[in-house]
């Protein structure tokens, strides 16, 4: 026994230094970020039943273009020696992002991604060959004359709000045309907050789940970056593995939570319904949309989960500071 005990210690720590070290991993630093537009919050009226929907709000960016012709690409993909080709369709879709170098508009494709592999492989391998393309309109003169081409492996690129930074790439010269989106008609995220109800088995006492996610627009998702359920969300950086706020179910019982920039408070009652009111939510306006971080379960790419973080500003695109 005196010899297990000290094994079983280094084991311990040994565990709790490998899971800091992955918490680490999870926090991203990133250069770009995305000038949003965020609508109005509409919170359901009356108690909220098990797998219903509290509140929802839309998130859009402030400007996009879509290219008016195809478009060619070729890039070095980090660790290869031969150049990727493939072609962007017209009507491709790219919003608006800013970095300290100024603004760029930013898409996210999907190229020579092997799904055969993934599928057979779970991943172990790089069967995903995600990129981000971005482009810049240096004088302003309405046609774009760089870009720059990238991979961000081993994160995902399935949208292009999943871009960390443009440093991996190069810009070169192009010479290409594009038309400006209607703002109302650029593709919009939703930020949802949703009731999930457990019953807690056979020896826990059932409770809820609260659960924040930023679901991305379908028209900004690669063809191999939707879920089974068809829709991509991200996590908050105040729950990045999702796991959602719990609350306890019970007539009368009263619960809180503050998490910027929500807040707010639950009571429930005896039919399992929730009665929210949400104190402080990102308030419609301007704001500021950045990746965080990311969350992987065991080595699987396709089974990443983006982190995010909107900050509300005060002041529309191009005077909005990176935050």
């Amino acid at each position: 026994m005196a010899l297990i005990r000290p094994f079983m210690c280094a084991a311990v720590l040994a565990l709790i230094a490998f899971a800091a070290q992955a918490q680490a991993e999870n926090r991203l630093v990133s250069s770009v970020y995305f000038p949003v537009q965020i609508s109005t919050p509409e919170l359901a009226e009356g108690p909220v039943a098990p797998d219903g929907v509290i509140y929802h709000q839309e998130v859009r960016s402030l400007k996009a273009v879509q290219l008016t012709e195809p478009h060619a690409v070729r890039f070095l993909r980090q660790g290869e020696s031969k150049e990727v080709e493939f072609t962007l369709p017209a009507g491709t879709l790219f919003v608006v992002a800013r970095d300290k170098t100024g603004e760029m508009y930013c898409t996210a494709v999907a190229s020579d991604t092997n799904i055969l592999a993934a599928v057979l492989l779970q991943s172990f391998v790089a069967a995903f060959h995600d990129a981000g393309v971005c482009l810049r309109d240096s004088d302003f003169d309405g046609t774009f004359d760089s870009e720059v081409v990238f991979d961000q492996a081993p994160n995902r690129t399935r949208t292009p709000y999943e871009i960390l930074g443009v440093e991996n790439g190069t810009w070169k010269p192009i010479h290409l045309k594009a038309e400006p989106l209607e703002q109302a008609k650029i593709p919009a995220a939703e930020l949802r907050l949703t009731y999930d109800y457990r019953s807690g088995g056979l020896f826990n006492k059932p409770f809820g789940l609260l659960h924040f996610a930023l679901c991305w627009p379908k028209a900004l998702v690669t063809d191999e970056g939707g879920s089974s359920d068809g829709k991509t969300c991200a996590n908050f950086n105040f729950d990045p593995y999702g796991a959602g706020l719990r609350v306890s179910l019970g007539e009368g019982v009263h619960s809180s939570f503050t998490s910027y920039p929500f807040s707010l408070d639950v009571v429930s009652d005896k039919t399992k319904r929730l009665v929210v009111t949400m104190k402080d939510m990102l308030p419609e306006g301007y704001g500021v949309l950045r990746m965080a971080g990311r969350v992987t379960r065991s080595d699987r790419s396709q089974l990443q989960y983006t982190v995010v973080r909107i900050t509300p500003t005060k002041r529309p695109p191009g005077e909005a500071p990176p935050i």
